[in-house]
């Protein structure tokens, strides 16, 4: 099980359902995503890393057996949407 939280409101989300509805039961795993009202429109790199660590906090508090094998952290990055903050969410 892991959890997956994007810069985007819906593509991102989209071909991360795709993904677990094709291939979860066969590969064995579940991605958990932000609740639709959770998710920014446009989230910076910065805050969507901001997110994921604010997640991994909550979920150190979880029993061990309870926690996400890995929480990540995606960005869609191009040449039209190179910006400063991309480096800034590395840090």
């Amino acid at each position: 099980m892991f959890y997956a939280v994007a810069e985007g409101r819906v593509t991102e989300y989209n071909y991360l359902t795709m993904l677990q509805n094709e291939f979860s039961q066969r590969c064995s795993f579940r991605i958990d995503m932000p609740g639709l009202g959770s998710r920014g429109d446009d989230m910076t790199p910065t805050r969507v890393a901001e997110f994921a660590l604010a997640v991994a906090e909550e979920d150190a508090r979880r029993p061990e057996r309870e926690r996400y094998a890995e929480i990540w952290a995606i960005f869609d990055r191009d040449e039209r949407k190179q910006s400063a903050d991309t480096r800034g969410a590395f840090m």
